[in-house]
């Protein structure tokens, strides 16, 4: 459902136009018993056979046994049958069309939600105009007392059909515009001098309540606390799990993909560490070079303490400006498989991409990273664009994991690396193996073509030499704040001990 939005923008624009047709509902996978009992889809080649299409049939809306998609979320919004426009938000001036076939705006009830960083504050019922099927009208609702608020403010505009007949049949259409950005709070660093001490390849140093290990052979950061392994990992990847469209693409099957650049393993080296009074410079600040068959990235990360369990983490990479279209721009953290409940703010309830976000809500989500709606031929997945912020938490203690961003970023978290991804045909692939938990951020908008990721790097690296807009976050073990970031310079912080 790549841009399904786009076509069907000038398919309501222009009345001689047709296209965008859907052919498969469902996906066309045969399911199969396991000794076990346990089951699974199949699809071509999985029966012995020598010649087949593969995967070709599992290109549906929905799942073998009809379970809603991510894909059908798009689809359910491009089609809805009331759209609503912007002529004059702060004046209250939209365009209402009625897509309908007979029915008028009037058999319709309306809500207006206001929204404060993805939590509803405040509901008003709303009356819409006469308007029959096939119509548009210029509407004016009500917004002169909406309430202030610190944070980020949306207004949210639902449509429900008021017949009993539809009663619980969901939204007839709904719409979001930002009323209000949010604002970011500077953050305040405390005066500590941290110890390191040198421990084999490692060093080793404490942080408030925290244990950091920093090997300087490759830059592989680690973060503990009483709990035990907060961080396995952090570090800068160009790579992701090609997806269906990017397995068929010179970015895969060229003589220059992904692979053969070694995007998928760069070689790490520790190039640098030096330490710091932690107030005019970091505590520690340490510079990695991830090497590929022809490119290298350069990393530095800067750390500061910003409280007894928070750690202030700055990074910049530095990239090539005629590298190789690249999977993604961002970082990854590794944690423990113990950080399973997952809460996000940005779009949702279900994935959404650059080119196939049109169904993504803003709101605040919450989901467990293993339940998460799946591709049968394992993948890339579990995007959520324009998020502000996303929660890991482990359900059993009081330690969570937050990642916040100075600007709209795609963050995930899903319980496979990008290679056990790619390298499975089917999710039950995935169960002799000890799952990790991947998070990672990237602009929003790199992908939507690789020529677009490409862009942003020459453009970025045009300004100071770093790719500094690709690594605007913070990962926060308790109540963070969002900072305002340095021109070209985005800043990350890390907390490890907090309660919910």
């Amino acid at each position: 459902m790549r841009k399904h939005g786009d076509y069907w923008k000038e398919i309501y624009e222009h009345q001689n136009l047709m296209g965008g047709f859907i052919w498969e509902w469902c996906d066309h996978g045969l399911r199969q018993t396991n000794p076990d009992g346990t089951t699974w889809y199949a699809y071509g080649g999985d029966f012995g056979e020598e010649f087949h299409d593969s995967n070709f049939c599992i290109d549906g809306l929905t799942t073998p046994d009809r379970r809603f998609t991510p894909k059908l979320q798009e689809v359910q919004t491009v089609y809805q049958p009331i759209d609503l426009r912007v002529k004059d938000l702060r004046n209250g001036i939209f365009v209402l069309e009625n897509r309908c076939e007979q029915l008028n705006l009037r058999d319709f009830a309306a809500q207006l939600r206001l929204l404060e960083n993805g939590v509803c504050r405040e509901i008003r019922e709303l009356s819409l105009p006469d308007c029959p099927a096939g119509q548009s009208v210029v509407w004016k609702a009500d917004l002169q007392d909406i309430p202030p608020a610190s944070g980020e403010q949306l207004l949210e505009f639902l449509f429900m059909e008021k017949s009993p007949a539809h009663a619980g049949c969901g939204l007839s259409g709904w719409k979001q515009f930002l009323w209000k950005k949010g604002c970011h709070p500077a953050l305040v660093t405390e005066k500590v001098t941290a110890h390191f001490s040198k421990q084999g390849t490692l060093l080793v140093g404490e942080m408030g309540d925290l244990t950091l290990r920093l090997d300087t052979e490759t830059g592989a950061l680690q973060v503990d606390n009483v709990s035990g392994v907060l961080l396995h990992d952090l570090f800068f990847t160009p790579f992701r799990a090609p997806t269906d469209n990017d397995a068929h693409s010179p970015l895969v099957l060229g003589k220059q993909n992904w692979f053969t650049k070694q995007y998928d393993h760069p070689k790490r080296t520790c190039l640098e560490v030096r330490q710091g009074n932690g107030v005019e410079e970091p505590s520690l600040t340490y510079t990695t070079a991830y090497q590929t068959e022809k490119d290298s990235f350069y990393v530095t990360v800067g750390l500061w303490q910003a409280g007894q369990n928070r750690i202030f983490i700055d990074c910049n990479v530095q990239s090539p400006a005629d590298m190789l279209s690249p999977g993604r721009i961002g970082m990854t953290a590794i944690l423990p498989v113990r950080f399973t409940a997952m809460k996000w703010y940005g779009k949702g309830p279900l994935e959404t991409y650059p080119d196939r976000q049109c169904g993504g809500r803003m709101g605040v989500y919450s989901e467990d990273v293993r339940n998460q709606p799946f591709y049968l031929r394992p993948q890339e997945y579990g995007l959520h664009m324009e998020s502000r912020s996303m929660r890991l938490t482990d359900p059993d203690r009081a330690d969570f994991v937050r990642f916040e961003a100075a600007c709209p970023m795609a963050m995930s978290a899903v319980p496979y690396s990008d290679l056990q991804l790619w390298n499975a045909r089917h999710p039950l692939s995935f169960l002799h193996r000890r799952p990790c938990m991947c998070i990672w951020t990237t602009p929003t908008g790199v992908w939507a073509t690789a020529a677009a990721a490409q862009m942003l790097c020459r453009h970025i690296a045009s300004m100071i030499g770093l790719v500094a807009s690709a690594l605007p976050w913070r990962l926060d073990w308790e109540n963070g704040k969002i900072t305002p970031s340095a021109p070209f310079r985005r800043r990350s912080q890390l907390t490890t001990h907090g309660k919910q």
